[in-house]
């Protein structure tokens, strides 16, 4: 099947020194770096939340060129703000402390299968710097993720006052309109890919019965699919 994957929305709703979600700009982590308080205590923690629960398939993440962490857990949280909240641990990111040059990022890509709506980053000690971090900071410069949202997924409470698909310019500043590529054929499809991959770990562990149901499961959404894309091109052609 092999579609692109899609950029994931997101927004942090708690670092280190802010928990009240209206003081945490939108734009942390999209068009500007989050770096922690100088002579700070460690580890230093960011919660993040997506609009709406996905199946997380790539994560990347840039890290500030003088401000560096030594290593950075990632967690993803299921059920975020519910009483059934749990969080998983993902692994570690490990950064190097000397790079080939000052003005260089150090980018970090981790490949999932995790379907989430929340993720946590624990960052731990700094490099030492006494001429680039005389204060022993850490920061992220940007913080992206890739997947599909799962069909039928309601919007997260935190983006209830943020309009859906909004786009953060390089200035900070907000512009409105949806990613005019995304289609619900799209949505259709990224769950079909999550019932491939089940069906496959239900046949590596001889449950063949889990099997067969993900199969008809996956012939009934590949019809839909199909009446949906036809739909969605006879759309397309009474807007043009």
């Amino acid at each position: 099947m092999g579609t692109a994957h899609q950029d994931i929305e997101f927004r942090v709703v708690k670092t280190p020194k802010e928990n009240d979600l209206s003081k945490i700009p939108l734009n942390i982590l999209v068009d500007d770096p989050w770096i922690s308080e100088k002579d700070c205590k460690y580890p230093q923690e960011l919660t993040i939340v997506l609009r709406k629960e996905s199946n997380i398939e790539k994560v990347q993440l840039l890290s500030h060129n003088s401000f560096i962490a030594h290593k950075i857990d990632l967690f993803a949280g299921i059920a975020y703000g519910t009483k059934k909240e749990f969080w998983k641990q993902l692994g570690t990111v490990t950064l190097k402390a000397v790079k080939s040059s000052d003005t260089k990022h150090e980018l970090k890509t981790v490949y999932l299968d995790e379907i989430c709506n929340a993720f946590r980053l624990k960052l731990h000690h700094n490099y030492e710097h006494k001429v680039a971090n005389p204060h022993n900071q850490v920061g992220i410069v940007q913080f992206r993720l890739f997947g599909r949202n799962m069909a039928m997924a309601t919007e997260m409470d935190a983006f209830k006052y943020v309009e859906k698909g909004m786009k953060r310019n390089k200035d900070g500043k907000e512009r409105r309109g949806r990613d005019i590529d995304h289609t619900y054929s799209d949505e259709i499809e990224g769950v079909l890919e999550s019932m491939e991959r089940s069906k496959e770990r239900a046949i590596q562990v001889a449950d063949f019965q889990l099997a067969k149901s993900a199969q008809l499961g996956i012939r009934t959404l590949t019809k839909a699919k199909k009446e949906m894309e036809e739909l969605e091109k006879d759309q397309g052609e009474v807007l043009r």
